[in-house]
């Protein structure tokens, strides 16, 4: 979990009450591919933000870039980056989260068909 850089310019590195907005970034390996998953906390639902994934070729080239990745969060209104200034990271992928993401447990089926799209949105980018 990671603090979203803090901006002058700009405000969106908090929530509605003044909290630090935080990045959740998760680093996998599926079917011997690299992957970051990250999402960003839209807790205060300022604005609605999809999952976003993105098949590396390298951690460290990775890592390295992940504090420019953060500063544009900010300055681009709490977007993802475009695929064009991912191209040289890797590759880009969105999707959407379940509709009821409050009331969501395990066994619903909001949940397993969340799963179901996570698990095609990685088989799409292998």
């Amino acid at each position: 979990i990671h603090k979203i850089t803090k901006n002058n310019s700009y405000k969106l590195h908090t929530n509605d009450i003044g909290h630090p907005r935080c990045i959740i970034e998760v680093q996998l390996s599926f079917q011997g591919k690299k992957f970051v998953i990250l999402e960003i906390d839209t807790s205060d639902n300022l604005k609605p933000l999809s999952t976003l994934i993105v098949k590396i070729s390298d951690t460290d080239t990775w890592n390295s870039y992940f504090p420019t990745f953060r500063k544009q969060i900010v300055k681009r209104s709490l977007r993802w980056p475009t695929a064009k200034s991912l191209q040289d990271i890797g590759i880009r992928k969105t999707f959407n989260h379940p509709r009821n993401l409050v009331e969501m447990a395990e066994s619903d089926e909001e949940f397993k068909n969340w799963g179901r799209r996570l698990e095609d949105a990685l088989l799409s980018l292998s």
